[in-house]
């Protein structure tokens, strides 16, 4: 079994430090494109997940956390607040510069597809995609409330983005406890 993860805030990897040290080395923050979405989960939450999976798993599952959706602008904008209102060194102004996306970069997430919801099963806070069609409907009864999910795939784009003022107050006790 495992898991699959949308972007873990302020893990290694994570573009949350990356655009604190962009403002106290550049003033600026770099995105690629404001309006690509992304899922995302703070660290415990990634653990949550872990260990709920390890509870749930019989063999073979790809259990998948149902996420918040963020904007990368509002994102980059969140974080840029939260630094100046924790960090009065930090300059009020800060400016946000759009770089362009990628190679290979893709303006939102899939987290389920098509395919493997039709294998799948839901509960209030997860996805577990099985190995088969047959194996889903067989396992409802090992997952407490599992039913067949109702939506055909999961993506970022699909799933309404957080406002500005939820991703700041969840990324505010990320940045100012550093």
């Amino acid at each position: 079994s495992c898991v699959r993860f949308g972007n873990v805030l302020s893990s290694r990897g994570s573009v949350v430090p990356l655009f604190v040290e962009q403002i106290y080395t550049q003033g600026r923050v770099t995105v690629t494109d404001p309006s690509m979405t992304r899922f995302f989960m703070s660290i415990p939450q990634a653990v949550a997940l872990i260990l709920k999976s390890v509870a749930f798993m019989r063999g073979g599952e790809i259990f998948i956390l149902k996420m918040p959706v963020v904007r990368v602008g509002d994102l980059a904008q969140a974080v840029i607040v939260a630094l100046q209102a924790c960090d009065k060194k930090v300059a009020r102004r800060v400016t946000i510069q759009v770089v362009g996306k990628r190679p290979g970069e893709r303006l939102h997430e899939k987290l389920l597809t098509e395919d493997e919801s039709r294998r799948s099963l839901e509960t209030k806070d997860l996805f577990i995609v099985c190995d088969s069609e047959e194996e889903a409907a067989q396992s409802i009864s090992r997952y407490p409330r599992a039913a067949r999910p109702v939506i055909r795939s999961y993506e970022s784009d699909k799933v309404e983005p957080l406002p500005l003022k939820d991703i700041l107050a969840f990324v505010s006790p990320l940045i100012c406890n550093e």
